[in-house]
This record gives structure tokens, sequence and C-alpha cells, in this order.
């Protein structure tokens, strides 16, 4: 084996740099040796090496310019064509949508699919909100057809499938298009206030009796013992102090 000139060690031949590429004539010293003195070489000369640097640039100012504006150039060439490459697939992507659409699948499609993850998987963060409570989906809407059927196609993008009686399963007559507005009035958590014999939550009496008096308020009244329409139209009054000086 050769023996280094630097560190007088014995190593194998492809510890060694070769002389040059293609030539099987190697260096004599190794190459942890070599990265060391090339290394402190780097380091005892970076003053030397910025200062040649910066008379280069000064001595060819022309030329660096002329770098820097060809490196935007192809930067803004790149940055083109990867915009068109975006674009590209997102009307491949529309285009694959629309055919779905036409075999009849589309968003509807993939709210039946959430419908039975949320029901039937166990390891969907949703399921003990759904199935975990006991709620199901009817045998008949194992066929995405008959689901599509029972419920239609979706009115709008902002819909979606909820259910009338949110302890109730899915099926027909318990599930409908509803709007993120009639979702979030038909939730568990939310509060039923009946008057007249018509029960809604209280964001819908401030719409129906245009209220200005906010739910927070109306909560607290309704804790104290009030009538719900006086503690739903009461207008709050607000209290100034004088002070003398």
């Amino acid at each position: 084996m050769p023996v280094c000139t630097k560190c007088n060690i014995d190593k194998p031949r492809e510890e060694f740099h070769r002389k040059r590429k293609g030539s099987v004539a190697i260096r004599s010293t190794c190459k942890d040796c070599t990265n060391r003195d090339n290394r402190r070489w780097f380091y005892e000369n970076r003053e030397k090496r910025a200062y040649s640097i910066n008379n280069w640039k000064e001595r060819n100012r022309d030329k660096v310019r002329g770098y820097w504006k060809g490196f935007h150039q192809r930067n803004r060439e790149y940055r083109n064509k990867i915009k068109l490459e975006h674009k590209r697939k997102n009307i491949d992507a529309y285009n694959r949508n629309t055919k779905r659409w036409k075999k009849g699948q589309g968003p509807e499609y993939n709210s039946w699919c959430a419908m039975w993850t949320r029901c039937t998987n166990e390891r969907s963060d949703q399921y003990k909100n759904y199935g975990g409570r006991g709620i199901i989906v009817c045998e008949d809407w194992k066929s995405f057809k008959n689901f599509v059927r029972d419920v239609g196609r979706r009115p709008g993008p902002t819909y979606s499938i909820d259910r009338i009686d949110n302890n109730g399963n899915y099926e027909p007559g318990n599930v409908r298009w509803a709007t993120p507005e009639q979702q979030a009035n038909n939730t568990r958590v939310n509060r039923l206030i009946e008057i007249n014999g018509e029960c809604r939550t209280i964001s819908e009496w401030c719409r129906v009796l245009n209220s200005k008096v906010s739910k927070e308020t109306i909560r607290q009244r309704l804790k104290k013992g009030w009538a719900p329409i006086d503690a739903i139209t009461t207008k709050t009054h607000i209290v100034v102090q004088d002070y003398c000086i």
C-alpha cells in the first residue's frame, strides 16, 4: 500500500486523489492531509482573497453588471416557466374534475365519502362525534347513486350535508344540503329559545326581531330569569356618571 508523505501512514489507493482525471497515478499525500492543507490555506488567505475579489469587481464593473442582469433575466424566465407549468397542472386538474362531474361524482361524491368515514372509521378525528355516538348511515346509501337520488345535487359551492336531527342517523328525510349559517344554528351546543311556540337560537331571534343587543347580554339576562322576548328586545342603557371637580 502507498504511504502518505505527510502523515507517513500506509493507506489504500482509494484514500489518495488522482493526479488528474482519468489518470491511474495518485498523489503523494492522502485525501485527509490534502483537505486539511486546503482548509488551512483558505483560512490564512481569506483577507488576500477578499481584497483580490474586490479589485477584480472594481476593474470589471461592466462584467459584474452584465452578469447580474443576465442572472435576473434567467431567474425571470425560470419563474415564468414555473408559472406556466402550474397553470397547465391546474387546467389538467380542472379537466379531470369536469370528467368526474360528468361521470356523476364531483363534490357530492366527496361529501358521501366523508359521511361514511366519520361514521365508520375509528381512526378519523370526527369519529367520536358521529360513529362514537352511535350515528350510522342507512344501508340503502351504500350506493352513491341512491344517496344522490334521495338528497339531490349540491345547490352551490358553500353547501354541505347536514342532519336535521343531530341525534338522528344519516337516512332519507333527515339529511339536507345546508349553508354554513344553517349548520351553525343546528348544533348540539346551541341553546334554543321558545317564543310564541317557535324555537330558535339566540342568533336567529336577533336576526328575526332585528335586535341590537349583544348575544352575551341576552345570555346573562336569561340566567337572571328574564322573559325571552324581553331579554332580546330590551335595549341596553348606558349610565354616564357626572363627576364634580
